[in-house]
């Protein structure tokens, strides 16, 4: 598992003020950016952060990953 703080401080570098840790999806380590706290971000498409573990490569999503990983979350996890 990457270390969070790698993934944190990526996040702020993007314009983020947090992470929230999403289930592992496609191989990836994935994370929700957060764009303000103790707020609904509604961003437009609902891009992820994801880590490749084995490298520890963090990057944001494809815009297609991103509707992708929507996919999994909603079949998998009833959101």
């Amino acid at each position: 598992m990457t270390d969070k703080t790698s993934v944190f401080l990526f996040a702020q570098q993007q314009g983020y003020a947090d992470i929230k840790q999403l289930p592992n999806w496609n191989g990836y380590e994935a994370y929700e950016p957060v764009l303000q706290l103790d707020d609904v971000s509604d961003t437009g498409v609902p891009y992820v952060i994801l880590v490749e573990p084995a490298s520890g490569e963090i990057r944001m999503s494809t815009e297609q990953e991103a509707f992708d990983n929507l996919d999994f979350m909603i079949r998998e996890y009833d959101l």
